[in-house]
């Protein structure tokens, strides 16, 4: 599948969650109360867990478990939620190359959330909520190898240890479908007013995601140094060939979230 397909998939994508989105808060709005003006508002904080699956089948990969923290704001309506995170991403320390180094991964991400309630009750319900949710989120992640090869041995540059790698540095880009179930254990609503009870800070409740991403478009970049014969002098000495590798990874990420929501 070419890039320029690829591209308009995404973007109907991107145009259908929008579309949805619209006519899911239209419909909120046509059935709460217009006569009691709620607080809606909020801002978020939470922590992801995300299990990585990400090969290229040449050797490069993100595979292990990382951390996400996101930071974010929204709406939360009577039966659906929409809200937007910026996220750093910490994480995975895992082995990588046939496992011959330790790599160390950290990078940023952009995230948009829209959940609906699957129950007829509203999500502030004292019996707790759930829903199905969707998630779009586009991130950059940086990996860099630490210390020695693992399977080096003595000189580096002995004839034994041809074919292995050091400095190592991978980056990856890549769009993420998040389909998920949620859970929400939320405050009942306040009306909006002038009140120093009315305008504080106060923690709304907290939202539990549980899902799968799919990578629908990840591309990365690889540098790193190889241990070759130098075939150019005649010499025959072992050196360091730098090298630089590209594609696309295949894959997904098992993904759980908890964000705290404070409304304001």
């Amino acid at each position: 599948m070419n890039s320029n397909r690829i591209l308009a998939i995404l973007f109907a994508i991107v145009i259908k969650v929008l579309t949805v989105s619209s006519y899911l808060f239209a419909a909120d709005k046509a059935q709460s109360n217009t006569k009691v003006k709620v607080s809606e508002r909020f801002w978020s904080f939470g922590f992801d867990g995300v299990r990585y699956a990400l090969k290229a089948g040449d050797g490069n990969e993100i595979t292990g478990h990382g951390l996400e923290v996101a930071i974010g704001t929204g709406w939360l309506k009577r039966k659906m939620f929409f809200f937007g995170t910026f996220n750093v991403l910490l994480g995975p320390y895992e082995l990588a190359r046939s496992q011959q180094l330790n790599v160390d991964y950290s990078g940023t991400g952009l995230a948009y959330w829209m959940g609906y309630s699957a129950q007829e009750l509203n999500l502030r319900s004292p019996n707790g909520g759930y829903g199905f949710s969707i998630g779009l989120q586009y991130s950059d992640i940086f990996g860099k190898s630490f210390g020695r090869n693992r399977f080096e041995k003595g000189d580096p540059y002995s004839p034994n240890n041809i074919g292995q790698i050091n400095n190592y540095y991978l980056r990856a880009s890549y769009l993420s479908v998040l389909p998920t179930v949620f859970f929400s254990w939320l405050k009942e609503e306040r009306v909006k007013g002038n009140t120093p009870e009315l305008l504080k800070t106060r923690n709304e409740g907290y939202l539990l995601m549980l899902g799968v991403s799919f990578h629908v478009l990840a591309s990365y970049t690889a540098r790193f140094n190889e241990k070759v014969r130098d075939e150019t002098t005649g010499s025959g000495e072992i050196i360091d060939r730098k090298l630089k590798e590209s594609g696309s990874f295949r894959g997904y990420s098992l993904f759980v979230s908890l964000t705290s929501l404070l409304g304001v």
